[in-house]
């Protein structure tokens, strides 16, 4: 007796073969395997014998339930079913062309949108390339790697010539022959570089073949694709409404051009970005500010919006690594030529942070924070210092008020201390000094009415509060003394040869209490 079919143990029917074999280069082993040597052993065939007009029928189906029975609906892109037609290298089974059927948009019930893809195995490959597809719109796609596959839209169908041939322009002024291409192009296929005046208006693919030659003087309306073979690809300047280069179905989304060496991006028909003639970007505004430092300095990234999301900026790190947080880098090299990488030197600054208001003409400085080299650079060393500005009222000029050196040193500029040899009221001046130096007999300072206080600081609020001191070089103690809305908490007398330090705070509206810390 022989042998006509087994199952074997992993549950695959094996007829005319007692061995399983592996396709696709190996990695798959169908379920169900034929194999022969004659006719019979190497053809399936299913008849039908009903007497209606129906044939036989081989299904190919996909679920996505993951398991046996299941019935979960499909997804766009899911493959339906595959027909391979397979050879041997020696080796092992290879595909050399198949026919696949593949969910072509999103599915419903009673809608399963789907289109076929033919694909053949080019010399010297080992796996198919797809050549032609039929869309679910029964659009017919050949070559799709090529320009005219690529170029084609679903709301056109395909037209193949059965030869090159010529098309006379004769409906327009600018009248003038257009090539088309050889069997199988799509129409409307080819201008030729040399074409001169020819207006082209059918809505459908456009290759020029070449670069367009001097003197040539295409237009192209409303074509659903543009190719051209070398040269440079020209488009109307478009509007932020209705921009020049689009997507899809979407036209008032993409890419225009607002002036020259200018290019502009839209979305919804509202200009959001673009990147001006001295390759600025532009972010929520169209035109450049070149009015910063109370200059005329125009920096190339400028962000500009009257909402939260317009005026802010988010870096954010979703790394899973402790430590990885989002950083901002600013730095200084001094090779004077981009990407260079040459020593800073002492002093050189490293980055800088500058808060600028507007004063109706130009953005002046408020404050700013600059990180700068704080000794001599050299290589895996790089000392630095913070310092610290603000302006002061009445002028644009910002002044130093602290920093922080590379050693951690905390330095602020200390102005000339207020100096007193008898009894007097003080002012706010004497007091923001920072130091009294006091060289009398015994007197008594009399600390600013609280209502002369409250003058001294632009914006007061509760709890804002400055130190001081008093260095007594006199012959006598010297006390310091209240005033309206101005008390002293503690002992406000330095006896002679002695010092005291002192904190003033606001309390309340035009009221302060000083109080003797040491």
């Amino acid at each position: 007796a022989t042998e006509v079919a087994r199952i074997d143990s992993s549950g695959r029917l094996l007829v005319g073969t007692s061995t399983a074999r592996d396709f696709f280069g190996g990695t798959d082993t169908p379920a169900l395997q034929v194999e022969g040597i004659g006719n019979a052993g190497r053809e399936l065939s299913v008849t039908s014998s009903t007497a209606s007009g129906s044939g036989g029928v081989v299904l190919l189906a996909k679920q996505r339930s993951g398991a046996v029975g299941g019935q979960t609906i499909v997804q766009s892109g899911d493959q339906l079913g595959y027909l391979g037609f397979q050879g041997s290298d020696g080796t092992k089974m290879l595909a050399g062309a198949a026919i696949e059927a593949t969910v072509d948009n999103t599915p419903g019930v009673n809608d399963l949108p789907t289109r076929l893809v033919f694909s053949t195995t080019a010399d010297g490959a080992s796996s198919p390339t797809e050549r032609m597809r039929i869309s679910s719109y029964g659009r017919l796609y050949i070559d799709t790697n090529a320009h005219q596959g690529n170029a084609l839209s679903d709301t056109a169908p395909a037209k193949i010539l059965a030869g090159a041939g010529t098309y006379t322009d004769t409906t327009t002024a600018a009248a003038g022959t257009v090539v088309h291409g050889p069997l199988n192009t799509f129409d409307n296929a080819a201008i030729a570089a040399t074409n001169a005046g020819v207006v082209y208006t059918t809505a459908s693919t456009v290759y020029i073949d070449g670069a367009p030659t001097a003197g040539t003087n295409v237009t192209i309306t409303n074509p659903f694709a543009l190719f051209v073979g070398a040269g440079q690809s020209s488009f109307s300047l478009g509007t932020a409404g209705l921009p020049s280069i689009t997507f899809g179905t979407n036209k008032t989304t993409g890419i225009w051009s607002p002036a020259t060496d200018t290019i502009a991006f839209s979305e919804g028909g509202v200009e959001a970005m673009r990147l001006d003639s001295s390759s600025r970007l532009l972010l929520g505004l169209t035109a450049a500010r070149a009015n910063f430092f109370n200059s005329t300095i125009s920096p190339l990234y400028q962000q500009e919006g009257t909402t939260d999301q317009g005026r802010g900026k988010a870096i954010v790190s979703s790394s899973a690594t402790a430590g990885s947080g989002a950083y901002l880098v600013l730095a200084h090299q001094k090779s004077g030529a981009l990407g260079g990488n040459t020593l800073v030197s002492n002093n050189d600054e490293l980055g800088h942070i500058s808060f600028q208001g507007s004063d109706g003409t130009e953005f002046v400085t408020g404050a700013s924070i600059t990180a700068e080299v704080d000794g001599t650079a050299a290589a895996n060393d790089m000392p630095g210092r913070l310092v610290f500005y603000t302006t002061p009222d009445g002028t644009a000029l910002q002044t130093e008020k602290f920093r922080i050196t590379q050693d951690g040193v905390r330095a602020y500029i200390q102005p000339t201390p207020a100096s007193f040899a008898g009894a007097t009221t003080l002012n706010n001046a004497n007091l923001f000094t920072g130091i009294i130096d006091y060289t009398g007999a015994l007197a008594t300072l009399t600390l600013p009415l609280g209502t002369t206080l409250e003058t001294a600081f632009n914006t007061p609020y509760v709890n804002i509060a400055f130190e001081w001191s008093v260095i007594n070089r006199g012959s006598g103690t010297v006390t310091i003394g209240a005033n309206t809305n101005s008390t002293v908490s503690g002992s406000g007398a330095v006896v002679a040869g002695a010092s005291g330090r002192f904190v003033t705070r606001r309390t309340a509206a035009n009221t302060f209490v000083t109080y003797r810390l040491a």
